[in-house]
């Protein structure tokens, strides 16, 4: 690749895909390795999601130089998203678990079993997608993963969850509390 340094690079061709995968896949995985704070096993997953969406995109640089700049780029964004996401992952299973030890007094159980009921109740109201999409989300999915499960787009996800809210506004509309608890849980 070292004369292509001013050709225009297209990876839709297999020979020069595997080409520049050769080349850069070490030295990227090196990058993420570092970014990752040793984490091999995900630096090479993050490089791999980063070959598979240039390719996926059929995008075609100037030149190598571009080419190996959008590669850096896209790697350390790659490994900067996953580490924000895992440490907000972090924190919210601490909250998890700290609220977790806190005791409910038992003149609240009943009316919280109740609110449960009723927004189980009003879960199973919701059309079969938009239902499903509500379960994943409770469950700690992200809009991303959540479409990947169900193999939909994120934007169909993200017009779901809208659909879903104002159906569960409707259902739910004579208990302010538990509407605002299924708006912010979506």
């Amino acid at each position: 690749m070292g004369e292509a340094k001013k050709q225009e690079v297209r990876l839709r061709d297999r020979e020069t895909f595997d080409q520049v995968f050769g080349s850069y896949y070490p030295i990227l995985v090196f990058h993420a390795v570092k970014l990752l704070d040793g984490d091999r096993n995900q630096a090479e997953d993050m490089v791999q999601d980063v070959f598979v969406k240039i390719l996926d995109l059929g995008k075609v640089f100037e030149n190598e130089d571009r080419l190996g700049a959008y590669l850096y780029t896209m790697v350390r964004n790659q490994c900067l998203n996953h580490k924000k996401f895992k440490q907000v992952r972090q924190l919210y299973a601490e909250k998890e678990k700290a609220s977790a030890k806190e005791a409910i007094p038992l003149w609240e159980v009943p009316a919280q079993e109740e609110s449960y009921r009723y927004l189980r109740d009003a879960l199973t109201k919701l059309p079969e997608r938009c239902r499903q999409i509500f379960e994943l989300t409770l469950r700690g999915y992200r809009i991303a993963e959540i479409a990947q499960e169900m193999g939909i787009s994120e934007e169909t996800v993200k017009s779901q969850k809208k659909r879903g809210k104002a159906l569960l506004r409707e259902h739910l509309g004579h208990l302010r509390t538990l509407t605002l608890v299924a708006w912010v849980l979506a």
